[in-house]
């Protein structure tokens, strides 16, 4: 018995995956129409996968733009506020 991968199984159901392998993905910073400055693509497929907000720094933003959160005042939101292209590199 042969087990066919997620890839080959989304295109016999005619759909794209996500991010095929070897696939551009954009990521961050985005400029102001919303196209990524930078990208990563995978050399090999990945035999796991995560789900994190790390990415996307969804918590450091939060804090870092919500005067009322623990850390707002810290160098590194100050920086963040002051130079968003640089804070988080």
């Amino acid at each position: 018995m042969s087990h066919k991968s997620d890839i080959e199984i989304a295109r016999e159901a005619n759909k794209k995956p996500i991010q095929e392998i070897g696939e551009k993905l954009g990521i961050q910073p985005w400029n102001a129409k919303g196209q990524p400055a930078r990208s990563l693509q995978l050399r090999r497929p990945l035999d796991f996968a995560m789900v994190s907000d790390h990415a996307e720094l969804i918590g450091d933003v939060h804090m870092c733009n919500t005067p009322s959160v623990e850390g707002y005042s810290s160098w590194q939101c100050m920086r963040y506020r002051n130079w968003p292209r640089g804070a988080f590199y």
